[in-house]
């Protein structure tokens, strides 16, 4: 699995925990919770629906469009939410809403310094900014570098790790000297 679909999968399972744990971590209907795969969320009104929650599951998006659907929803199994649907329950009167001390939602992530201002930044990230970095590019001195030979004995990716850069921008580099 590549880094972005491991990232993408850990913001997955982190996002779903916190919806759970948001709404008392059981089904608000019988009380399940042995496993979170087993939970949904159920609009209370579906004409208030504005998207399915399960999209937002699907391509990871900010805290608080998940929060501005939650809020009309109720925690459910799946047992539950079938039964909800074919007409053979009903919500109960007393339910457990969306717990509003969940609305914010900030990860804590460790912070380094920016390479260009020395701002701080998300450790996973080279610069603090789209203006920082491109205000990196064109830092590399390619007359002090003989790609060519470099290329013989390394890839693309080791050498942009070793200049610190994309693997992209060495091969626009190679790409350059080739057609020279």
């Amino acid at each position: 699995m590549s880094n972005k679909s491991e990232s993408i999968a850990r913001w997955r399972r982190k996002t779903k925990q916190r919806i759970v744990d948001a709404f008392g971590g059981q089904c608000c209907i019988c009380g399940y919770n042995k496993y979170n795969g087993s939970l949904s969320l159920h609009h209370i009104d579906p004409s208030t629906k504005d998207a399915r929650v399960s999209k937002f599951m699907a391509n990871p998006c900010s805290w608080e469009r998940i929060v501005t659907e939650a809020r009309k929803c109720i925690l459910v199994c799946n047992n539950c939410h079938s039964e909800l649907h074919g007409g053979v329950i009903d919500i109960p009167k007393k339910i457990k809403l969306f717990n509003e001390e969940y609305s914010e939602y900030k990860e804590e992530t460790k912070q380094t310094p920016c390479v260009v201002c020395g701002k701080l930044k998300p450790e996973r990230n080279l610069t603090c900014s789209r203006i920082c970095s491109s205000k990196r590019t064109g830092k590399v001195d390619w007359d002090s570098i003989d790609l060519i030979k470099e290329l013989k004995t390394k890839s693309f990716a080791e050498i942009a790790d070793k200049l610190n850069i994309s693997d992209m921008a060495v091969r626009k580099r190679y790409k350059k000297l080739t057609l020279e």
